[in-house]
């Protein structure tokens, strides 16, 4: 409401508005590995959280390949959380 309320005055008053919303509910799948281990390099983490990982899809009892995994978070994982804040925590810098 006080977003709102702020830019409405704003607009009312000529004066220039931006906007930017960021929407992160998905965006973390499709973050690149690679990205996550320089990110987890600075930090002094192991890469053997994100490294060498597959993953297969079972329905009933038909079961697929086993694929490597090159995006994402380990899902369900403790540490999914720490990735994400490891990667958006600088995603104001270069904006």
């Amino acid at each position: 409401m006080a977003f709102c309320d702020g830019t409405s005055v704003w607009v009312a008053e000529w004066r220039a508005v931006d906007v930017v919303y960021l929407e992160f509910s998905k965006g973390f799948e499709t973050v690149s590995c690679n990205i996550v281990i320089g990110k987890l390099r600075r930090v002094r983490w192991t890469e053997s959280w994100v490294n060498g990982r597959a993953r297969r899809a079972v329905i009933s009892s038909a079961e697929s390949g086993w694929r490597p995994v090159t995006s994402g978070d380990c899902q369900g994982s403790v540490v999914g959380p720490v990735f994400f804040n490891f990667f958006t925590n600088e995603l104001d810098k270069g904006t």
